[in-house]
């Protein structure tokens, strides 16, 4: 909107009112505060009371501005009760200018924003009807983050001062280390202060918590640290302490054994004494993910550095980084000044130190630095066994491979003055590389104090990653872009170190081990059992405990911790939310495509006639993209099909139409369809597999249509499923499955096609997509693949050798970039077949199907050689679009632009078709006089239904609403006396219709193709209304913006 035009309306009684209309006039807006606002162009409602009087009023002419703190459900209600008006809904984030902006339509958004960003930092999340309340289900994830963690900072504050540790110094490490948060950050000073005079008070907080388990309630969402951060927010309100800042929650804690957390400032951190020289040699045992980095970084300091590990592949990548290994632990600690140690625990630490010889090997007075994350007490036991001068620096460290690696660690030292001091270079070393001297902490206390920090610290990140786990699976679970929030809420009050670093592992499904799920099974088992010595509970870390216990039980103990989202995909949540990719670099990083002719050996196979007769289901006419010379069934009779098995083809092709049915009668005609394949083979003596061609972006009844046909034709060895198909741009890398725009991979998830009103969906990665689907039944583990490495470097002799070993009743993925990865696959498929004799059952896009059939592809077919020349008495063509898909809306107005003048356009009102039976009628008559009539006058008649896309309240009624839509289409198209020169069927459905019901085919065969990707038939039934015209099967989301208008225009007989 214009600010130097319209007048902007605030409504709403208070402060908070009178602030907003005062920021709107500061930057120069137009501002009414009158209550009914009459003829005002914008209505912003400032606070729920003036949202619920805007809505129930009639003060709203133009649009509304939603600035208030609403439940989602609020929010719905708003968007019912005011259905014509653009609304947009603006929430902001806890102690930030950030406003969370959702709206009905980018317009409305767009309007909004001058408005908006007088009053803060609009971040616009969703701009489609239906998504109004994605704002404030962004604010509940904020606030679940955020609730979490303000319970977690109170509790691991209150476990470092039971174990005798400076709240200030647990500060200051932490706030530089992997356990920090916002909230820690601060919360935690006005904690050690003793100052809880309230800027957001506790009681606050719990009912914002009260409001995120009610929406998860109501979604059916496990939220357990939310639901016990809630209960500590409770009990600390019972006690009295609701009306002081949620800093005061640290008090709750002091009826539970804890000291006082107040302490006066300064910082009793021991400071760095001069440290002695680099030593000669340091041994290091350990050269696991973070001892390898550590160990290489020292290397590239010019330490000479000598290394050990059990498994030889380590001790190989630290001789490729330039360090030395020796063959065992004590001939690497033979003369070593400073011994490190980074093993897994306290028990391994003894192992080695004690029954492998090390501390026996080490000269007197050297230092042992453990830099393991073990118990106090354990590092304590440790201490006392040495002797001859040997001292144990107790340095346990944070901050993940890439830090070790770069020298930029947080470490965490205690332990005698001599010994620290002999040890220092090397800690230095390891923190300060990279210029951050400020990473190394010296703890006061002796040995074990550097570990009661860092068992705060790990309290603090395994609870981040278990909270970032669970705040995003609610995301997901409520619909949102999982990404986008990432990017949002990770510089927000709901932010941790933790959320930034492992939430990018969860969106892309990452699961090599940074650090492993079982790590944190040993740490904040670590931290329970401590806190029980200490006499303090801890029930947000035991939470997350037992979250990594779980998670390890279910198989992922040893992969990354970030794992532990996995959880929710028990209950079908996946926030897997694929990144897109450039073309060109996927391409660049990938082998070449197998250079050997793969075809031939499908070819020859074909030709020794062993191969069986391969029957096409196709869900709608357009899975004949890739073929030619081919016949197409639209009748499915046992005569009809025995009759084709007789003309001895290597395949043929049903239409089915079934994308278009409900799902049971969908299930019904496969059965039937199937049932009489069956029949006829029999009859007719030949074997047949069955295709279930389906969409390439993956809609349609799966695996509802699979099931039903293994119902007739039995189980089969397994599923296989190939959405690839090169001509449309969709392309499977690394089992995702994506939709090319230009050189960008958009992952197929995140397209409109994944919004589809009757088969939507939300995972890229196909083996999540069956999950999916399947709801279940499947399970992740049940779904194999075969990789673009696998096709390209090993050939067809590979891809049989997988296809041999996959488990009966499992589903396998094929990933393709090129038609020469499916003629590698598919022979490689006859192979195995050749050798096991399993049976498979296929859902696939086109592509599979020529190359299972080794079809050679041909250019499209030109005007001419179709015979449409032009003259004085040719008639019009039929252009009939019904696809309402982004892209098929694009090439209609680029048709119309292009054949500007020379087109009948008649443009079919979708509410004057629902609205009676009438006023069909009335609507179709008119339309089949004006297309005759334009026809028989030599100009092209375009007919097509609006474009906006209208949906019932659930699949089924959405389906419905298509059915009446696409009736009008069949029945305008076979209403028309007068034989077109061709007829283009823009749309899956569309297409299908216009062949079977306005044309009235039972058979027709496929010629080739009008451009890429575009079938093209003949319909040569001598029984159809049209004997022999060209009939193009025009896919709704296949070809360029300007390919319908370039294919008319060569089609017409007006130039």
């Amino acid at each position: 909107m214009s600010k130097d035009q319209e007048t902007v309306a605030v409504v709403g009684e208070g402060d908070d009112a009178e602030r907003t209309a005062k920021a709107l006039a500061a930057a120069g807006i137009p501002v009414s505060r009158s209550e009914k606002a009459e003829g005002e162009v914008v209505v912003l409602a400032v606070g729920p009371e003036a949202v619920q009087a805007a809505v129930s009023s009639s003060i709203v002419s133009s649009a509304l501005i939603i600035l208030a703190d609403l439940a989602p459900s609020a929010v719905k209600a708003v968007e019912k009760a005011a259905p014509n008006v653009p609304l947009v809904h603006a929430v902001p984030l806890f102690a930030s200018r950030t406003l969370i902006v959702s709206g009905t339509s980018p317009a409305a958004v767009q309007a909004a924003q001058p408005v908006l960003a007088a009053l803060g930092e609009p971040v616009t999340f969703s701009d489609e009807e239906g998504l109004l309340s994605q704002a404030s289900e962004v604010k509940l994830v904020d606030e679940l983050l955020r609730g979490v963690h303000v319970a977690s900072a109170a509790e691991a504050l209150a476990l470092g001062k039971k174990a005798g540790l400076s709240g200030r110094t647990l500060y200051k490490v932490i706030t530089g280390a992997a356990g920090n948060s916002w909230a820690f950050e601060h919360l935690v000073p006005k904690m050690l202060d003793g100052d809880f005079t309230p800027s957001h008070p506790l009681q606050s907080t719990l009912s914002s918590l009260n409001t995120v388990i009610t929406q998860a309630r109501s979604v059916t969402f496990n939220a357990p640290l939310t639901a016990l951060s809630k209960q500590l927010l409770v009990a600390a309100v019972g006690a009295g302490l609701g009306s002081d800042d949620e800093a005061g929650l640290i008090r709750l804690w002091e009826r539970f054994g804890s000291s006082d957390a107040s302490e006066a400032p300064g910082t009793p951190e021991k400071s760095q004494a001069e440290s002695s020289p680099l030593p000669k040699k340091v041994s290091f045992i350990g050269l696991g993910a973070m001892g390898l980095g550590m160990a290489t970084a020292l290397v590239k300091q010019g330490v000479n550095v000598v290394g050990y590990d059990i498994w030889e592949g380590s001790a190989q990548k630290f001789r490729a980084a330039g360090g030395q290994t020796v063959p065992s632990p004590a001939e690497a600690a033979k003369d070593a000044d400073v011994l490190i140690l980074m093993v897994v625990s306290a028990a391994q630490a003894e192992d080695v130190l004690f029954s492998k010889g090390v501390a026996a090997a080490l000269p007197d007075g050297a230092s042992v630095i453990l830099s393991s994350t073990v118990p106090p007490s354990a590092a304590l036991a440790l201490d006392k066994r040495m002797d001859r001068g040997i001292s144990l620096v107790d340095a346990p460290v944070s901050g993940g491979t890439k830090r070790a690696a770069d020298g930029d660690l947080t470490i965490m030292a205690s332990g005698s003055d001599a010994g620290v001091a002999k040890a220092l270079a090397v800690l230095k070393g390891l923190t300060g590389a990279a210029g951050n001297a400020h990473n190394l902490h010296i703890i006061p206390g002796g040995v074990s104090k550097g570990s009661a920090v860092k068992l705060v610290n790990q309290h603090l990140a395994g609870v981040h990653i278990a909270a970032a786990a669970e705040g995003m699976a609610f995301g997901a679970k409520l619909g949102l872009d999982t990404r986008k929030l990432y990017g949002i809420l990770s510089t927000s009050s709901g932010a941790s170190w933790m959320f930034g670093n492992r939430v990018l592992n969860m969106l892309n499904d990452d699961r090599y081990p940074k650090s492993a799920v079982n790590i944190f099974v040993k740490d904040l088992g670590i931290v329970s059992d401590e806190a029980g010595e200490l006499g303090i509970p801890v029930f947000i870390a035991a939470a997350a405990h037992q979250q990594f216990l779980f998670a390890s039980a279910a198989g992922w103990g040893q992969t990354d911790d970030s794992g532990v989202v996995r959880l929710w995909n028990l209950a079908r949540i996946s926030v897997v939310r694929e990144a897109p990719r450039s073309l060109k670099e996927v391409t660049a990083s990938l082998p070449p495509p197998y250079a050997d002719d793969a075809k031939a050996v499908v070819t020859k196979q074909l030709e020794s006639g062993t191969l069986p007769v391969l029957v096409v289901l196709d869900d709608d006419p357009t899975g004949t993209q890739t073929v030619h010379d081919i016949n197409v069934l639209a009748r499915w009779d046992v005569d009809t099909l025995t009759s084709e098995f007789g003309k001895k083809a290597p395949g043929f092709f049903i239409l089915t139409n079934s994308r278009a049915l409900p799902n049971q009668e969908a299930r019904k005609l496969i059965k039937e369809i199937v049932s009489n394949v069956k029949t006829a083979a029999a009859k007719s003596g030949v074997t047949f597999e069955i295709v279930l061609r389906g969409d390439s972006t993956l809609r349609g009844h799966f695996p509802e249509e699979p099931d039903v046909t293994e119902s007739v034709i039995g189980g089969t060895s397994a599923w296989i499923l190939t959405p690839f198909f090169q001509q449309g741009g969709r392309l499977t890398v690394d089992d995702i499955h994506y939709v090319a725009n230009g050189d960008t991979l958009v992952p197929a998830g995140q397209t409109e096609f994944a919004k589809d009103a009757s088969f939507g969906y939300r995972s890229s990665n196909l083996k999540d997509w069956v999950v999916e689907k399947s709801k279940g039944r499947f399970r992740r583990e049940d779904v194999y693949s075969v990789s673009l490495t696998d096709l390209r470097t090993g050939g067809p002799e590979k891809v049989a050798s997988i296809i041999s070993e996959i488990p009966t009743r499992s589903v396998l993925v094929v990933n393709a970039l090129v038609e020469r990865d499916m003629d590698v696959f598919v022979a490689g498929l006859v192979l195995s077949q050749r050798q096991t004799g399993h049976k498979y059952l296929f859902r696939t896009a086109a592509a599979f199907v020529s190359s299972r059939l080794a079809i050679i592809p041909k250019p499209p077919l030109s005007a001419a050689e179709l015979g449409l020349t032009r003259s004085e008495n040719s008639h019009g063509g039929l252009i009939v679009v019904g696809s309402y898909v982004p892209k098929s809306t694009a090439q209609l107005n680029s048709l119309l632009s292009q054949r500007k003048g020379k087109l009948a356009v008649l443009e079919l009102s979708i509410p004057e078709l629902l609205e009676s039976d009438e006023s069909f009628n009335a609507l179709v008559e008119r339309s089949v006089r004006a297309a005759d009539e334009a026809i028989r006058a030599g100009t092209d008649a375009l007919v097509f239904s609006e474009r906006k896309l209208v949906k019932g309240p659930d699949a089924e009624s959405s389906l419905r609403i298509n059915e009446r839509v696409a009736r009008a289409l069949v029945l305008i198209a076979r209403g028309i006396p007068t034989r077109p020169r061709f007829f283009i069927a823009k749309g899956g459905i569309t297409s299908s219709d216009g062949a079977t019901k306005s044309l009235g085919l039972r058979y027709a065969k496929v010629l080739g193709q009008a451009a890429p990707g575009i079938p093209l038939w003949s319909a040569e039934d001598p029984e159809s209304l049209h004997p022999g015209i060209p009939y193009v099967v025009f896919p709704g989301n296949v070809g360029t913006v300007e390919g319908l208008g370039e294919l008319v225009a060569a089609y017409s007989n007006t130039p």
